[in-house]
């Protein structure tokens, strides 16, 4: 590049008078938000935004030397490699370049919904500028090859360059970050090194092996490198450090969290919601809302005051978020639609009122103030509350995200047993009408059946057991307990206390069992002396039961149990 002395004067231009090469001198913001930067060259694009913007006038550096000239000489260093300041001025053919926004925008649409992106596509100009940095970008031949390079070694990290880009940008500019078409390329360009990782390992579903494991951890160091390569040394640490955190558990240097730039802190929180709420080779994506949980819980890893206003800027806020409305309340947000993720169910604090947002907008979330962290003594009350009012909907929302808590094997010492002696309470007062009573218990009754049809498909290699007991059906004591006995290895066949003794033998032949368990009634029938019986009335078994209330199993021995039950007809045989 040639040699020369610029002396700049300041001038205010109106916007009419502005012109491509024209250098802006100081920054300008347009509704609070920054939207150039001191130092940042016009192109006719830029100037039509202004113009859209209703912008009038803009202070600009006016030289003895025309800039664009200056501009179409930053094409090359002397060295021979690209120059890492940006050429907006190089001309493309409008074929390629209505191509490349065109794909740009396809790849948007694919990524984009309300469900992930919230509000932050609500502005067109906002897509427009995107759309034409994109192409600005693709301008270079260099960053072209590469960008097309990506997109046929790994579709998936493509789209996600394009997503990261996407969300990146427009969340570092709310931020008002300086130089934003500088550091967006870094975005963009962030997984530029998973070129070098092969498309069998970036697309294998099970676990990596370590030297897998190690490649994939090298691209952070190969993007560093390519980027460095091609003259953009400016922005390539934003390809090293994107897995960098906080706390120095990231990759590939361990960075202390002063190492860590905003621009950099972006990209890392914005890199993670675009992996989690995305579909990926290996794992379905997270809904928005419990994305945000996640980031928020990871507090030593992120800056939590950016993750917050990472929230307010998506729009979309996590379960159990305490947030100040538009009309200056607070609220709790109790559900997220996933479908309607902006307008979700939400209580009043002061009231206890229970609304969901007003389609019209009327009121509207403003702030996330702090997580009201759930735990499962709060999840089973809420539970338990809606299965006493009857509410199915809340019922079954509750219930799978207490289940969600416990291991499968927990389930009927943590949930049923300790509902099932709710309900007995309540039913022995009589502190409800008996019809609203018999259809808590139909729909309790209904939640253990899908869980025993859950175990029932679980290894049936173990030691078979017949249960026989007069109401097999509608006894919730008789589920819970068959529950119980998947939980010790235990096979558990329910059937029908009156039967013949012809069938009671067939079915243990049948079953090949080694135990009989009858409930209720004394089994009148002279078993072979090979097979342990046990006989429980109903008191004593709801006793054995309560006994197990929210206890580990393995705290315990259900055959230690059952032997105090040893059936009378079995010491006569034994006799």
């Amino acid at each position: 590049m040639t040699n020369r002395t610029i002396q700049p004067q300041i001038q205010y231009c109106t916007i009419e008078f502005l012109k491509p090469g024209d250098v802006v001198n100081e920054d300008l913001y347009v509704e609070n938000r920054r939207l150039l930067s001191k130092g940042h060259v016009l192109t006719e694009r830029i100037i039509t935004l202004l113009k859209n913007r209703n912008v009038t006038k803009v202070c600009i550096q006016k030289t003895e030397t025309d800039n664009s000239e200056l501009i179409m000489e930053m094409d090359v260093k002397a060295d021979g490699k690209v120059e890492s300041e940006l050429n907006f001025t190089k001309p493309l053919f409008g074929q390629i370049q209505t191509e490349l926004g065109y794909d740009y925008l396809h790849v948007l649409g694919s990524l984009s919904s309300e469900k992930r992106y919230g509000r932050i596509l609500n502005n067109s100009l906002d897509i427009q500028f995107l759309k034409n940095l994109f192409i600005d970008y693709m301008q270079n031949p260099v960053l072209f090859k590469y960008i097309e390079n990506l997109k046929s070694h790994d579709e998936y990290t493509y789209m996600h360059s394009i997503d990261v880009f996407t969300i990146s940008t427009l969340f570092a500019l709310s931020e008002g970050i300086p130089n934003i078409q500088e550091t967006a390329l870094g975005y963009l360009f962030h997984d530029i090194g998973k070129l070098m990782v092969q498309e069998r390992v970036l697309m294998k579903q099970k676990n990596l092996l370590d030297i897998e494991y190690n490649t994939i951890q090298r691209h952070t160091l190969d993007g560093f490198n390519i980027l460095t390569d091609i003259g953009f040394e400016n922005i390539a640490y934003l390809a090293k450090s994107h897995h960098e955190r906080l706390d120095g558990s990231g990759y590939p240097e361990g960075l202390a969290a002063h190492q860590q730039s905003i621009e950099l802190q972006i990209l890392q929180i914005t890199d993670v919601y675009s992996a989690m709420t995305t579909n990926r080779p290996y794992k379905e994506a997270a809904s928005a809302n419990i994305t945000m949980t996640q980031l928020l819980k990871q507090s030593a890893q992120f800056d939590s005051d950016l993750v917050h206003r990472f929230i307010d800027f998506i729009g979309i806020y996590p379960e159990n978020a305490v947030v100040l409305l538009s009309d200056s309340n607070q609220a709790i947000v109790e559900k997220v639609n996933p479908l309607y993720p902006l307008l979700p169910e939400i209580k009043l604090v002061n009231t206890g009122h229970n609304m969901t947002l007003p389609i019209d907008l009327s009121i509207t979330i403003q702030k996330f103030l702090t997580l009201t962290i759930e735990t499962p003594a709060n999840l089973f009350v809420k539970f338990s509350d809606y299965l006493i009012l009857n509410d199915e909907f809340q019922i079954d929302y509750y219930y799978n995200r207490l289940k969600e808590h416990f291991d499968q094997s927990e389930w009927f010492t943590q949930i049923y047993i300790p509902v099932f002696q709710i309900i007995n309470v309540i039913e022995n007062y009589q502190m409800i009408p008996t019809t609203r009573s018999e259809a808590i218990k139909l729909k309790f009754l209904s939640l253990i059946k899908q869980s025993l049809t859950h175990y029932r498909h679980l290894d049936a290699k173990k030691k078979k057991v017949i249960i026989l007991t007069d109401d097999i059906d509608m006894s919730i004591p008789t589920r819970i307990f068959e529950g119980l006995l998947h939980n010790y290895d235990f096979y558990p066949f329910p059937s029908d206390l009156a039967q013949s003794n012809v069938q009671i033998e067939n079915l243990i032949a049948q079953c090949h069992a080694e135990i009989v368990i009858s409930i209720g009634q004394q089994l009148n029938v002279r078993l072979p002396i090979t097979l342990d019986h046990y006989h429980l009335t109903e008191q004593q078994l709801e006793t054995v039961l309560s006994r197990y209330n929210g206890t580990k199993i393995h705290n315990q021995s259900l055959s230690n149990e059952l032997k105090k039950f040893i059936s009378d007809t079995q010491l006569i045989s034994s006799i």
